[in-house]
């Protein structure tokens, strides 16, 4: 296969200003390449160089030629004092080449000082999962409020900015039933519920723009669709009784019926494939609105109608399936292995699509950011099935979800790195990044009246997207990028806000390593809430009763009741158990090393202010669950002993663990506003903060006190 090598050499002539000037010769053929060298002149001028028209210095030169040495979207660039010579494997090589040369500029280093480098992407597929707030999966004001920003294409200008600077090279957007945004489908017109043909073409312009745009960003797009899901429109002119989003409308239609919703669904995919050169590809999630459909029946479905739809497409398009798990899942049925294989051999038969079908599996999950050995999968139990034997015509992708901090900022990079190591196979293609229950668009976090320098939430979280896509594209990214990244914003003095992250972002990651996630409000790490042992379904505080009758994710944990059951019995642990107390003891160490490395910062601006006040609210938050942790195992001690000094040790634990949530509650309070939270239930009209969580951290002071 020819790949493009972009050869830019570029002389370089030192002025009595020391001011370097340059010749750009370069005529970019690609969307990708016009992108990038306006990047880099951009970069130039806003540096002080100065553009010549001299033969001697700057020229850029490009070769279609087979490079045997360079892998897809990797580069390279030899640096003297005198010239750059920069050789990338591709455009998306090329625009790396330019961001890094950029970045580095930004620092400080002056192009006749930079140091010769060479990189190469860990992983080939590097996506971010976006929900898409219309026919969104989930519903409620946390999502809908984001309709008009995510109608912007300036957010989404800036959002492809972000994604291309850190490295990101796909975007995934996910909702129940795109295509009546996009189409008005040509057997099916009435499907479509934009009633004029002018509102159909502003959304079609808003699609168009956004896949062009990620495009000349070396950025691939997908639409994931959730499979038996209509418009209204559908409903109402072709026959379909209920509602659109019933999961279990498939139960009652007739055969009939059913050939008609395969024909309406198999021919929009088409239909906007070629309607949409720019979109990259479809992707489907097996199982959703399913229910009632035997495995054979669902693998069918898909491949008559969505995969059949890519095949006959005029043009070649990529194919996202995700698999199921069936373990555990009632969705799924109760033979997993066999619903496995049956899904396996399905994919290994799909052909006519373009490259490794991608094939999404949620990583512990719905809570990726907890430990990052493999326990889990959607619906539960991990089997090899579809890794062993190692598959020819599809790779695997990780969903790492987070729907655990919307709030608060975090980055850790050591997490991140070990996450890559440990799951990296040759069968593995990469990750996708996002959550199901937060979209990063809007900004409803920022407190009114405070000025600080981003207009988005994602702009909120850089340090989130720029950790976990630098290091996917290169985990042996070195820290101090990062640590730059602080400087960049805040001045020199605030580098060391890298460690202070590094040591508060481990918190969330404990606090899911100790509950059983499973679904998306399992766990919700920032405010230590879960629905699982709610009669109303309803997200509350883990109580200490929670804590005792759940049990821990990673294996290498103690639960409180096994450990006060064996410690009563005078057995022990093996040493590389973590038992509670040492966990408590950790929660401990980490919120005083996170306040100790923010010790003496002055807060000179809104933005700084919540950088440091994040931290001091992981802090509170470690503290708080440290004598949690401590008041509910002695709490147990005395359920099983009857010893009423364990019972005195339980409350003044607890009331311990309460001051520290005021604490949180007074720092949070002076930087976020209550605000909608999609951990509550689905449309639930209500706004959550830390301060209204502390009756309950009351009601397990009470419990204890009066069992």
């Amino acid at each position: 296969m020819k790949k493009l090598i972009a050869a830019l050499l570029i002389s370089l002539m030192t002025c009595m200003s020391h001011a370097l000037d340059y010749k750009l010769d370069f005529n970019p053929d690609s969307d990708v390449q016009k992108f990038a060298l306006a990047l880099f002149k951009q970069s130039l001028d806003e540096k002080g160089y100065s553009a010549t028209s001299s033969d001697h210095l700057f020229k850029i030169t490009i070769s279609d030629e087979e490079d045997t040495e360079l892998k897809s979207e990797s580069y390279s660039y030899i640096a003297t004092p005198t010239s750059l010579r920069i050789t990338a494997s591709d455009d998306n090589g090329l625009l790396y080449a330019v961001l890094d040369i950029t970045e580095a500029m930004e620092n400080g280093v002056p192009l006749d000082q930079l140091a010769s480098k060479s990189e190469s992407p860990a992983y080939p597929f590097r996506a971010i999962k976006f929900n898409l707030p219309w026919r969104s999966y989930r519903f409620g004001p946390a999502l809908q409020q984001h309709m008009e920003t995510c109608r912007d294409l300036a957010f989404w200008e800036r959002f492809l900015d972000m994604m291309a600077e850190n490295r990101f090279n796909a975007l995934s957007l996910w909702n129940l039933h795109p295509f009546s945004y996009m189409i008005r489908a040509k057997n099916f017109p009435f499907a479509c519920d934009l009633k004029t043909d002018e509102e159909l073409a502003d959304w079609q312009n808003f699609y168009h723009e956004l896949f062009r745009m990620a495009k000349e960003r070396g950025i691939e797009t997908y639409i994931v669709n959730w499979n038996i899901f209509v418009p209204d429109g559908f409903v109402e002119h072709y026959g379909i009784s209920g509602d659109r989003n019933v999961h279990k409308w498939n139960k009652s239609i007739t055969p009939e019926m059913d050939e008609i919703v395969r024909r309406y669904t198999r021919e929009s995919v088409t239909q906007v494939l070629e309607e949409y050169p720019n979109l990259t590809g479809i992707g489907l999630s097996l199982g959703e609105a399913m229910n009632g459909m035997s495995t054979e029946n669902r693998e069918e479905w898909v491949l008559d109608t969505i995969v059949r739809g890519v095949q006959e497409a005029n043009r070649p398009a990529k194919l996202i399936h995700r698999v199921p798990f069936a373990a555990g899942n009632r969705n799924f049925g109760s033979m997993s292995k066999e619903a496995e294989l049956l899904t396996r051999k399905a994919l290994e038969g799909i052909e006519g699509v373009d490259g490794d079908i991608l094939v999404e599996v949620k990583f512990n999950w719905s809570h990726a950011h907890s430990t990052p050995e493999l326990v889990k999968v959607h619906g539960g139990d991990i089997s090899d099935t579809y890794w062993n034997p190692a598959p020819e015509n599809y790779k695997l992708i990780w969903m790492a979800r987070n729907e655990d901090f919307f709030f608060l900022n975090w980055g850790q990079a050591d997490f991140i790195r070990d996450h890559i190591r440990l799951n990296k196979h040759d069968y593995v293609g990469g990750y996708f990044v996002g959550s199901e229950m937060y979209i990063p668009a809007l900004d409803y976090f920022t407190k009114p009246g405070m000025e600080v320098d981003w207009d988005y939430a994602f702009e909120r979280q850089w340090l989130f997207y720029k950790m976990w896509g630098r290091l996917l594209y290169n985990p042996q990214t070195p820290d101090s990028i990062f640590s730059n990244a602080f400087s960049a914003r805040y001045g020199e003095n605030y580098s060391t806000l890298l460690d202070a992250y590094e040591v508060a972002s481990q918190i969330p990651l404990l606090i899911c390593s100790n509950w059983d996630v499973s679904n998306d409000r399992s766990i919700y790490a920032e405010m230590f809430m879960s629905n699982r042992r709610s009669k109303e379904r309803r997200a509350q505080l883990i109580s200490v009763s929670n804590l005792i009758a759940d049990k821990p994710l990673d294996p290498d944990f103690v639960s409180i009741r096994d450990y006060v059951e064996t410690t009563l019995s005078e057995k022990t642990f093996s040493p590389d158990r973590v038992t509670p107390l040492q966990l408590a003891d950790q929660f401990e160490d980490l919120a005083k090393r996170s306040l100790l490395l923010i010790k003496g910062f002055k807060v000179t601006n809104d933005s700084l202010a919540y950088e440091i006040g994040d931290i001091q609210a992981w802090a509170h938050l470690s503290f708080y669950m440290a004598d949690k942790i401590r008041g509910t195992t002695s709490y147990h001690f005395f359920e099983q002993s009857k010893n009423a000094a364990y019972q005195n040790q339980a409350i003044d634990h607890l009331k311990q663990a309460k001051d520290h949530w005021i604490d949180l509650v007074k720092i949070t309070e002076k930087l976020y506003p209550e605000a909608y939270c999609q951990i509550l239930p689905n449309g639930l009209d209500e706004k959550w903060h830390w301060s209204k969580l502390l009756p309950n951290v009351q009601a397990d002071i009470d419990f204890v006190s009066n069992p």
